[in-house]
């Protein structure tokens, strides 16, 4: 087991939001090319998103998490670039599913715990 620290995600709680995914949804979306959202959870509460941002020894590609004013998240420059590029991620993968039929919920940032390396 990892590491546990905090990270930002641009996504939906499939708790809160309702399930609409499957790990068959992602590996399909995979299949297109594109980078599918990550399943973050084992159990209560689920997360489906894109990380903007992980504490301690981090998550590839995305910046460290450290101290912002919550209200400046997506105009902080350590955090405005992956801000944009998890918006842009999420609406092609609910685009996607739209076309496929399924409910997407609308994305959020969420705080969530997490486990890194």
């Amino acid at each position: 087991m990892g590491q546990m620290t905090y990270g930002v995600l641009y996504g939906v709680s499939l708790d809160v939001d309702g399930g609409f995914s499957s790990e068959d949804t992602l590996e399909a979306y995979a299949k297109t090319g594109k980078e599918p959202p990550e399943w973050e959870g084992q159990s209560t509460p689920c997360f489906l998103g894109y990380f903007i941002a992980a504490g301690a020894s981090g998550k590839d590609g995305v910046p460290k998490l450290e101290s912002f004013r919550l209200d400046a998240l997506d105009s902080d420059k350590r955090y405005a670039k992956e801000t944009k590029l998890a918006s842009k991620r999420w609406a092609k993968f609910a685009d996607w599913c739209e076309r496929k039929g399924m409910e997407v919920p609308e994305p959020n940032l969420w705080l969530i715990e997490t486990e890194v390396a």
